[in-house]
């Protein structure tokens, strides 16, 4: 940046040094434009000198050369004079070439640097672009954690250091959720239900803002209005809500690995089984939100196999799909 800074002070030098040399050209000009009517002078001098000794007496032949000798001298130390500026100027001239010369240099450095500068920034920007498209792409492994709301008789446990196993001791309803609030972005839990017994169970969601008690029956009030169920066989694979049986989505099973994609920019909730999209789903919800596992049968378990947060969704437009109003 200092060179940079020097660089930009020397053109503007040069600048000024180009408009001293241009008034210096107008001063050489008047100089030769004198020199020229000087010599004319001098000529005229002469011319008049020679005309004036014709018509001198002999006699006074040595005076008119001894004048003439005077007059030479003096030509001759004008000629020097004028020879000596002219050597001093030329001189000035070579200074102010080779300072332009160093100007232009240090102007084309400048320049260089200032290509080299802008071309590393394309190709910094072109690295930024390519880590934004990769970063769109991919997903966001989140942490799990999980509200249990019964420690004693339900049993939470870590699978390979990522995964989390839900096992029920006791049979009763239980409602279990992530911690993670939904909101802001388009996030994805699958699980895998395992020993399910009367197949009493399901996946969904539960309003953030509702406080989940033990021994809690999704489909029943008060409860049925603060979340939505994807069930298994004991409900044929219904979706539940407010006490609405919508079907038209393949029953849980045994596992079959379950996944809930929620979409909080469009609202909506889509379930896919095996990979398989759904064709019944939720929209309309406009508020934090978490996912929720139902589980009733005692020696039950649920594998919860990750939580993501995607750059874009998933789900697609597919035959028969139906939506429920949240």
């Amino acid at each position: 940046m200092k060179r940079a800074d020097n660089a930009e002070q020397r053109i503007k030098k040069l600048k000024s040094k180009k408009q001293k040399e241009k008034q210096r050209q107008i001063k050489d000009l008047g100089k030769v434009t004198k020199k020229k009517n000087k010599e004319k002078v001098h000529k005229e001098k002469d011319k008049h000198h020679k005309e004036k000794e014709q018509r001198r007496p002999k006699d006074d032949e040595g005076e008119v050369q001894n004048e003439k000798n005077d007059k030479g001298k003096q030509h001759k130390r004008e000629e020097e004079e004028e020879e000596e500026e002219e050597e001093e100027e030329e001189e000035e001239e070579e200074e102010e070439e080779e300072e332009e010369a160093r100007v232009r240099r240090l102007e084309k450095e400048f320049q260089k640097e200032k290509l080299e500068k802008e071309k590393k920034e394309q190709e910094l920007q072109k690295v930024r672009d390519e880590i934004e498209d990769i970063q769109y792409k991919i997903a966001y492994y989140l942490p799990i954690a999980i509200i249990n709301p019964d420690p004693t008789y339900i049993k939470i446990i870590d699978v390979e250091g990522k995964m989390k196993k839900i096992s029920k001791i006791q049979q009763k309803n239980n409602i279990i959720s992530l911690a993670q609030v939904l909101e802001n972005g388009v996030y994805q839990m699958e699980a895998v239900f395992t020993e399910i017994g009367n197949r009493w169970m399901g996946i969904g969601i539960v309003r953030d803002s509702f406080n989940i008690l033990d021994d809690i029956f999704p489909f029943s009030s008060p409860y049925k209005e603060q979340m939505i169920v994807y069930t298994g066989a004991a409900k044929s694979g219904y979706i539940c809500y407010k006490g609405n049986e919508i079907m038209g989505n393949t029953q849980i099973q045994n596992d079959k690995i379950v996944r809930a994609e929620f979409d909080s920019s469009k609202g909506t909730l889509i379930f896919f089984l095996d990979s398989i999209q759904q064709p019944v789903y939720i929209t309309g919800i406009k508020e934090k939100v978490r996912f929720m596992i139902y589980m009733y049968s005692a020696n039950s378990s649920c594998i919860i196999r990750s939580l993501k947060k995607l750059a874009a969704p998933t789900s697609v437009h597919v035959p028969n799909e139906k939506a429920i109003q949240w």
